[in-house]
């Protein structure tokens, strides 16, 4: 649909210093960094969506950072350096994270997490399990946590063989607290976002000038 803007549109879409595209969690914790950092420029969120419509609010709602039987995939491709960097940047991001939003805020509980194993699986769990002192020392010389530990399930009543690899830093996260808290800050930091627009293109400028253009936004 043609849609052209008026001069007052045009006005009030050109006084933006930065604009972050997408209200999720990743754009609104962008916008609280980018404002903080730099607390005079006007900084924007915009998204052709109501507040939390995408992936943000569609999640399971569980704070993890990777089992074993995920690390040991990973390394075969990577090497286990690599894959075990990976469950050091998840575990520091939800650290960072809590430094923001406090756990209280945002529904946080450690209840821990197994990871199971099929009664069939018993070859695959004597192969991971043998590897968790590797995987615990390269992590501890970050971290300072062995993370993972072989433990008994037959208490659980889990249609599992009996033992699984249980780690105690995994828990559950409320995620429309955590949505809210972030929303509520974007805000209070000097965010400003805008629901219901829609981006048609976005065009390189020399430095000092920019330029957003926008569809009108939808009912």
């Amino acid at each position: 649909m043609n849609y052209t803007p008026s001069y007052w549109e045009k006005q009030f879409y050109s006084h933006a210093d930065i604009v972050v595209i997408g209200v999720g969690f990743v754009g609104l914790q962008s916008a609280i960094h980018l404002k903080k950092q730099m607390p005079k420029r006007e900084v924007w969120i915009i998204d052709s969506a109501a507040p939390g419509k995408g992936a943000s609010l569609r999640n399971a709602g569980f704070s993890c950072f990777g089992n074993m039987g995920e690390i040991l995939d990973d390394a075969k491709t990577m090497g286990l350096d690599a894959a075990c960097n990976l469950y050091i940047q998840r575990y520091k991001g939800f650290e960072l994270l809590s430094h923001t939003i406090s756990p209280i805020k945002m529904g946080h509980y450690k209840t821990g997490g197994y990871e199971f194993f099929k009664p069939t699986e018993e070859a695959e769990l004597d192969a991971i399990s043998c590897k968790i002192n590797d995987v615990n020392y390269i992590l501890n010389q970050t971290l300072g946590i062995n993370p993972f530990a072989l433990r008994d399930t037959d208490k659980l009543g889990i249609n599992a063989l009996n033992q699984g690899i249980y780690t105690e830093h995994e828990g559950t996260v409320q995620t429309h607290l955590l949505y809210r808290a972030l929303y509520t800050l974007a805000l209070e930091t000097g965010v400003k976002i805008f629901n219901g627009i829609h981006i048609e293109a976005i065009q390189a400028m020399p430095l000092g000038q920019h330029m957003l253009q926008v569809a009108k936004g939808q009912n």
